[in-house]
């Protein structure tokens, strides 16, 4: 549960400054990333799954057909620069963050504080 709340606290905070909703997010990430993670899981044949041993060839084709990315951090920083009256000026910034680029305690910091 409060990795759910976190994550959802997380999600409501950047729908709000961006005007997405988070039905719009949350299917933009079924569509996007669940075949990838899907792909990713199924790739390769588990000990005693007589599913993914049948079927496994075909994941396998799918995930190396798949462009490789190199890791990343997305860090999101947002708020709002002006809220008077009639007046509503909001900001955010998007930092990708190359994670080969990262020292070590660099890393860590990533790993605790960048989405």
């Amino acid at each position: 549960w409060r990795v759910k709340a976190a994550l959802y606290r997380i999600l409501w905070q950047r729908t709000i400054h961006s005007g997405e909703s988070v039905s719009r997010f949350v299917d933009f990430a079924i569509r996007v990333y669940m075949p990838q993670l899907v792909e990713r899981m199924l790739h390769k044949p588990r000990r005693g799954s007589a599913f993914s041993a049948r079927s496994f060839g075909y994941w396998a084709r799918r995930f190396a057909r798949r462009r490789k990315i190199a890791a990343f951090f997305i860090n999101y920083q947002n708020g709002t620069e002006k809220n008077a009256g009639c007046a509503l000026k909001t900001g955010q910034e998007a930092i990708y963050i190359p994670a080969a680029e990262l020292s070590y305690p660099e890393l860590v910091h990533a790993l605790r504080y960048c989405v």
